[in-house]
């Protein structure tokens, strides 16, 4: 997906550069000035796409996702068997109400 946001905002800026050269002379400094203010979005959006990625892989490192701690004395959730109190009415991590 970032290698073809970076594609296509490259190929607006080609595009906008031949589309300056056939319109004549203001467009030759139009069009590619459009092609790059254009491409910036693009640019943009992968640049945010990136950092997303490497913000969700700190966090999976750091804070391993659905894993319930582990503890003794405590019932366990008849679906996911995830640690519980014994007053809880519903599993905190799969959200399965518990049987009276």
């Amino acid at each position: 997906m970032i290698s073809f946001l970076h594609v296509l905002a490259i190929g607006i800026i080609i595009a906008g550069v031949m589309i300056g050269l056939s319109i004549g002379s203001w467009g030759v400094l139009i069009g590619p000035l459009t092609g790059i203010i254009g491409s910036v979005f693009y640019f943009a959006l992968a640049k945010i796409l990136i950092n997303q990625e490497r913000i969700l892989a700190c966090l999976q490192d750091k804070h391993p996702e659905n894993s319930p701690p582990e503890s003794s004395g405590k019932i366990k959730c008849s679906k996911c068997e995830a640690p519980l109190e014994s007053d809880m009415l519903s599993c905190p991590y799969c959200g399965y109400k518990k049987d009276s």
